[in-house]
């Protein structure tokens, strides 16, 4: 192969596979909103309680925060939402092992 053979195979090459990332950007972004949750008004109340009792400085959540807890990323699959809120009020009812501290979470913040 010539240099020059090699030059023009170098920069279509690199103008196609920069073509083919920019195609595939533009489909990720046009999915990116239909993949997202709904954000609603409970959400936002979830939220301001993870904040308020600083759960993230233990736990972790869609890959952040602390490792010294369980992962709350979709824990909602693994445990049943009645356990999950008795052991948000009183987690050494539950289990007289753990060490999560009683935070005084009401039971409209557990909901």
């Amino acid at each position: 192969m010539s240099n020059k053979a090699a030059k023009y195979l170098f920069i279509f090459g690199s103008l196609f596979f920069f073509l083919i990332l920019v195609i595939l950007t533009v489909d990720t972004m046009g999915k990116l909103d239909a993949r997202a949750p709904e954000i609603t008004d409970a959400v936002n109340a979830g939220k301001k309680v993870w904040h308020k009792y600083d759960c993230i400085g233990c736990h972790t959540i869609l890959g952040n925060g602390s490792y010294f807890a369980p992962d709350m990323t979709k824990v909602t699959d693994r445990k049943p939402l009645t356990y999950l809120k008795k052991f948000i009020l009183n987690p050494r009812a539950i289990k007289p092992s753990t060490a999560m501290p009683v935070l005084g979470v009401s039971d409209k913040e557990a909901d």
